[in-house]
């Protein structure tokens, strides 16, 4: 009887072990589309911190990274990298609603300009010099980051 109760309790054991395991392993998906608007010259931003894809890998690798330390499941995954010409007219937008609201807009009317994405979060990266904008649901599918 009493082996039978060790026995019982290392396979609960074992189960939870291997349950959390799991669940640690585990990812839901974050979905990003990241695309650089480009100026009137076909140029990235050149100043601020997010203008290279080595840089954009430094902070999606950072952000994982604490996505894990805090115990998710969630894991951003980058699905492409645009650079964006032709829209040059965002490149100096400030990250306030009303530049997010309208580059949204435009975005929507003209999916294959903007490369917009239904199935991800858009992030537009500009040479603005305020920080970073986005909406909460429903319309949670843009952010729009700037240098500063």
């Amino acid at each position: 009887m009493k082996n039978r109760k060790i026995y019982i309790a290392l396979c609960a054991l074992f189960l939870t072990v291997f349950v959390f395991t799991m669940a640690a392993h585990a990812a839901v998906p974050i979905r990003v589309s990241i695309k650089f608007i480009l100026d009137a010259n076909g140029n990235r931003p050149t100043t601020g911190q997010l203008n290279t894809d080595a840089e954009i890998t430094a902070e999606l690798v950072s952000g994982n990274q604490i996505l894990r330390s805090n115990i998710t499941e969630y894991e951003i995954h980058v699905i492409e990298r645009v650079d964006l010409a032709g829209v040059s007219q965002f490149y100096s937008s400030s990250a306030s609603g009303a530049n997010r609201d309208a580059l949204r807009a435009a975005a929507i009317a003209a999916p294959a300009t903007y490369h917009w994405r239904n199935d991800a979060i858009n992030i537009f990266i500009n040479g603005g010099t305020g920080s970073a904008i986005s909406q909460f649901p429903p319309n949670n599918d843009i952010i729009l980051m700037n240098q500063g």
